[in-house]
């Protein structure tokens, strides 16, 4: 166990800082569903819909965070500084022009989608209202998710935590202006709260380039950094098409899953979002900081050419997380009553089957963190494909046809589709413990595959130049 203590140490020094800046990035959403929640369950119900959209957009993008974060990090480990600059500054200008790129798709596209997603009448101005606004500032959104992405595989984890409390900060003080209007400032409703995040999160990304920038963090970036390398842009947008892919899954599931909701009303739909805040809150959060934590480690050792050490941070890794994430869940579960009071404290039917959500998914929340930590470490390792299969699977071969047959067939109603996440959770669960056993994930390796590629282009090259040079002096 002696041994085992700087490894658990080393995850903890990454993991806490992780987890206050994922509890201050889904600040956002807890403060606008404070605030939103005053406007009435109609509200709360149209902003879960848009949620679906935005969630839907985030996850297409992370593909490019996922990769420039793993690559980071390996590179962080070989201690090649030229090329954490050069794939922090390709994946941040490939993300923020995805990040438009999509924004235009979905704005133009919202009408037919929450149609399809069968969006209740009186809940479909809410909807539209939010995220047409909130489309407007995916692009900061995406920044400032890339820069935390590549600041954390260096070790630099306080600078997004000070942003982030900011940001957060300055939205809990423009809300309320925006959505109830203050003096010349007119009352919008809930777009005013996409408004709110607007500016702030704007704010954030400016503060974060100017870091960037200005280098005292361990990466100095240029303008000249920023001109496009399309070999690299191309390597990095497939590595990172398998991860878009599993969290765009992810996020189209929940539109899946929103979509069964809506068919049970107002109410199915609030409880469902206002406990699904929470249980990102007292959860998913803890969950995805030490998984990302993990991953960055495991990251690092693959870079520096430590097999062994990689494997036996991924082991320990994913057994810390499952105990963090279990005492969290038990909290969740305990004081599921108190904690969605504090966001529906007006309506004793929302708030029945909130608690009945939270607490099923709270059950849940432990097996989760072995699907969550196993997709991190295998991402981090460039098994890229593997991570985006078991997601496949857990998603659509379980979670959703069981969501069906127990709200559908087996008379469960919404609390079919909430209990839904429990039985493929433990399914997966048992899969992904063996999986990782017997699969030799810790066999790739990221940087070497690129540099191998890099010295082959070389070759081509030269090869080409010399073959050019011999018909010229033929001629002569």
């Amino acid at each position: 166990m002696i041994k085992k203590l700087p490894i658990i140490k080393s995850i903890f020094i990454f993991a806490i800082p992780i987890l206050f800046a994922n509890l201050i990035s889904s600040g956002y959403q807890l403060v606008d569903a404070f605030w939103v929640g005053r406007l009435g369950p109609l509200a709360v119900a149209g902003v879960a819909n848009a949620g679906s959209i935005m969630f839907l957009m985030m996850s297409i993008g992370i593909g490019f965070s996922i990769a420039g974060g793993a690559l980071t990090a390996q590179y962080f480990g070989a201690k090649d500084q030229k090329m954490i600059n050069k794939t922090s500054a390709q994946t941040i200008l490939a993300s923020v022009l995805a990040s438009i790129i999509l924004s235009l798709i979905a704005f133009f596209s919202l009408k037919p989608f929450f149609r399809l997603i069968d969006v209740p009448s009186d809940v479909l101005p809410y909807a539209l209202s939010f995220a047409k606004v909130a489309l407007i500032g995916t692009v900061f959104n995406f920044a400032f998710m890339m820069f935390q992405s590549v600041m954390r595989p260096i070790g630099e984890m306080r600078t997004p935590i000070y942003i982030g409390l900011l940001s957060v900060a300055l939205n809990f003080f423009f809300d309320p202006f925006f959505i109830f209007g203050f003096h010349s400032i007119p009352a919008m409703g809930v777009s005013g709260a996409a408004m709110a995040t607007i500016v702030t999160q704007s704010i954030a990304a400016a503060i974060g380039f100017y870091i960037l920038f200005n280098g005292k963090h361990g990466i100095k970036l240029h303008l000249k950094d920023f001109v496009p390398d399309f070999s690299f842009i191309k390597r990095t947008f497939f590595l990172g098409l398998p991860g878009s892919i599993e969290m765009g899954s992810r996020s189209f599931s929940s539109v899946i899953l929103m979509f069964l909701v809506n068919i049970f009303g107002g109410t199915a739909i609030a409880a469902y979002g206002v406990g699904g805040n929470v249980f990102i809150l007292t959860t998913i959060m803890p969950c995805m900081a030490f998984s990302i934590a993990v991953s960055i480690l495991v990251g690092h050792k693959l870079g520096a050419g430590d097999k062994k050490s990689a494997r036996e941070v991924a082991n320990l890794g994913m057994f810390i997380t499952f105990i963090i994430v279990a005492f969290f869940s038990v909290f969740a579960f305990i004081f599921a009553k108190n904690l969605l009071q504090f966001f529906i404290p007006n309506d004793s039917s929302i708030l029945e089957l909130g608690i009945f959500y939270l607490r099923v998914i709270a059950l849940a929340a432990p097996l989760i963190s072995l699907q969550f930590s196993a997709s991190a470490i295998l991402r981090a390792s460039g098994n890229m494909m593997s991570s985006m299969m078991v997601s496949l699977i857990s998603i659509w071969a379980l979670q959703i046809p069981i969501a069906f047959y127990l709200s559908k067939y087996a008379g469960y109603g919404v609390k079919g589709v909430y209990i839904s996440g429990l039985f493929s959770s433990f399914l997966i669960g048992i899969f992904i413990i063996f999986y990782l056993k017997y699969n030799k994930w810790e066999n790739k390796n990221l940087i070497k595959n690129i540099n191998n590629d890099q010295d082959k282009n070389k070759d081509n090259i030269l090869k080409k130049d010399i073959e050019e040079e011999m018909l010229i002096d033929i001629a002569r």
